[in-house]
């Protein structure tokens, strides 16, 4: 279970909760490796809707921006985000916001400099 949660310890609890939730309902007095490997998805899924769930507002324009489009550069991200934002963050806070997305792996990004692209993270299988 610790190598499918990766080291993130949200994960891993999740993971865990789904695995035993399973088991519960299916009557069983132990979680096996079948039960992880079938609800890691569904883990995986909900871990993602609570980290959107859970983030402010310029983090969540960030998000929905790059969700709408699927993939855009880092110039026309910025254009977006300044056009909607009724209270626009500086461009360095909006790049550690975009870090932070990054890491939660709601977003991902190709390339550097003007040639940085955001787009959706592709799901594992």
């Amino acid at each position: 279970m610790a190598d499918r949660a990766a080291g993130d310890a949200r994960a891993g609890i999740a993971l865990l909760r789904s695995a035993v939730e399973r088991a519960v309902a299916g009557d069983c007095d132990q979680i096996t490796r079948a039960i992880v490997e079938d609800v890691e998805e569904e883990a995986r899924a909900e871990m993602r809707t609570h980290r959107v769930r859970e983030l402010d507002t310029d983090k969540r324009l960030l998000y929905e921006i790059i969700q709408e489009a699927g993939d855009v550069d880092a110039g026309t991200l910025h254009a977006r985000y300044e056009d909607r934002s009724q209270d626009p963050v500086a461009r360095s806070t909006r790049r550690k916001y975009l870090g932070r997305l990054v890491e939660y792996e709601l977003i991902a990004v190709e390339g550097s400099g003007r040639g940085k692209r955001y787009l959706q993270p592709e799901v594992e299988d």
